[in-house]
């Protein structure tokens, strides 16, 4: 199985499945292999394209505050996440929604980085 199918896999778990056929192509989703960090394009809200890289250690979605406030998001929540860079402040943005090679995944809760 080469990276790109694998990476289509990856995708399949947000997005709901039974609203699909069996081995029906979701989306196509293109992507940069850099010092093996995987890099897609997203769309945030219709904005966008943005460099999104996977993190299996971030504990969650995590956008850089400057993207966040810069497509007028506000977060309605703060909590303290978990991840491979230890533990800090994150606000919370719900309500989002997220274009990855041409699926949408609506209203997602996303993670804005305090520290930004």
């Amino acid at each position: 199985m080469n990276i790109k199918k694998l990476l289509i896999i990856i995708f399949l778990f947000t997005i709901e499945l039974h609203s699909y056929g069996q081995n029906q192509l979701i989306a196509s989703v293109p992507f940069t292999l850099n010092h093996d960090h995987i890099i897609i394009k997203v769309h945030i809200n219709d904005a966008g394209p943005f460099n999104f890289l996977f993190d299996s250690g971030a504990g969650g979605t995590l956008m850089a505050r400057s993207i966040v406030d810069s497509l007028g998001l506000s977060p309605s929540a703060e909590r303290t996440n978990t991840g491979a860079a230890g533990i800090h402040k994150v606000g919370m943005v719900r309500g989002v929604d997220i274009n990855i090679g041409g699926a949408q995944i609506k209203n997602v809760t996303i993670m804005r980085d305090a520290n930004d």
